[in-house]
């Protein structure tokens, strides 16, 4: 949260935390997608595989 971009005065007070999520399924396993800071950039796209089934 300290490293997400702060909103304009066009919206809510607050951080920006993305607005590009997702969660997609494959054969055996959960997909989910979002944008996070890390570093110095600001929208990190990050997945992360669920295993559902062995």
């Amino acid at each position: 949260m300290r490293k997400a971009p702060r909103l304009t005065e066009k919206g809510p007070p607050g951080c920006f935390l993305g607005d590009y999520t997702g969660l997609a399924a494959t054969c055996r396993n959960l997909v989910a997608v979002h944008a996070q800071p890390h570093g110095s950039d600001p929208a990190v796209v990050i997945g992360t595989v669920v295993r559902t089934r062995p």
